[in-house]
């Protein structure tokens, strides 16, 4: 995957409220096997070779052809934007946790409560979500395996290559 800024990024962020909250990434799979798929929302970004989590996907423009694996442009949260929140909230839960396989339960814990950011909205009547960030608590910790890892936040702004 890789960050853009192409015209239609252009076009996002130009009526995004935080146009630095939104990250705007193309898949750089030539043969079409890795990118986002219907109900990936939610899904984290991770730079490359590290459990450095970048971004949550929000949104995909699909192409003609197929629903997944898009070639268009995908829409993620900038985590570093969100930084400062994140820590604050984190102080209110014990922990969080996610997987990465819809069909692959290999631990399953029950939300406890779950903090949605407190100035998320849809830009002006749109499907554009601005501040799309939460946090879950669940009530109990999950157990770190070869699938489940503890994310860390990102200590500086993503740049423009791959991650």
């Amino acid at each position: 995957m890789k960050l853009t800024y192409n015209q239609p990024c252009k076009i996002y962020k130009q009526i995004h409220e935080s146009p630095d909250a939104l990250l705007c990434v193309i898949s750089t799979d030539t043969n079409r096997t890795q990118g986002p798929c219907n109900g990936d929302s939610g899904a984290p970004m991770f730079l490359r070779g590290t459990n450095m989590i970048v971004g949550v996907e929000i949104f995909a423009r699909k192409n003609e052809t197929h629903p997944c694996l898009t070639r268009e442009n995908f829409y993620g949260t900038n985590v570093f934007f969100y930084r400062n929140w994140i820590e604050r909230t984190m102080k209110l839960i014990d922990i969080y946790a996610g997987r990465t396989d819809v069909y692959q339960f290999p631990q399953l814990q029950y939300s406890h409560k779950i903090i949605i950011h407190e100035n998320f909205h849809y830009y002006e009547n749109t499907i554009i979500p601005v501040n799309d960030i939460a946090i879950i608590k669940t009530f109990y910790p999950f157990t770190e395996t070869s699938t489940v890892k503890v994310a860390k936040l990102p200590e500086y702004q993503t740049g423009w290559g791959l991650f």
